[in-house]
């Protein structure tokens, strides 16, 4: 039998990475890169609790964004293997745990070393190296 190509069979996969792509292309037309780094001066001091979400749906250069839509192309095998919902989860859970081991870091770096400051990286990396 034939593997099916393209987005066949992985509309999650898809709206991932239009989502993914759309919020790259838009923050960077709206030069909005420092929007998308999570730190923990913006969630805790300046309240900006959105930076949650957005963290993860956008990456920061071009570069980044080319390299990362590969990846997350390759995943769409993993959903055809597992079904959307089961894939959906993977994504989703993948967030949450991307958003509370990255949190952990900040604040155990922010322990030891108040003065620096330090950043998470934009963009769903969280997914892609779960996948």
């Amino acid at each position: 039998t034939m593997s099916a190509v393209g987005f066949a069979n992985a509309p999650v996969s898809k709206g991932v990475i239009i989502l993914t792509t759309l919020a790259s292309l838009g923050a960077s037309a709206a030069k909005a890169g420092t929007l998308g780094p999570l730190s923990l001066n913006a969630l805790l001091g300046k309240k900006e609790l959105w930076r949650v979400v957005t963290y993860q749906l956008a990456f920061s250069s071009a570069g980044e964004l080319v390299i990362g839509i590969l990846l997350l192309y390759t995943l769409r095998q993993f959903e055809r293997h597992w079904g959307s919902r089961k894939f959906g989860a993977f994504i989703v859970i993948s967030k949450i745990f991307s958003f509370l081991i990255g949190s952990s870091a900040l604040l155990w770096h922010r322990a030891s070393n108040p003065s620096a400051t330090l950043n998470l990286a934009a963009g769903p990396y969280g997914v892609i190296f779960a996948g």
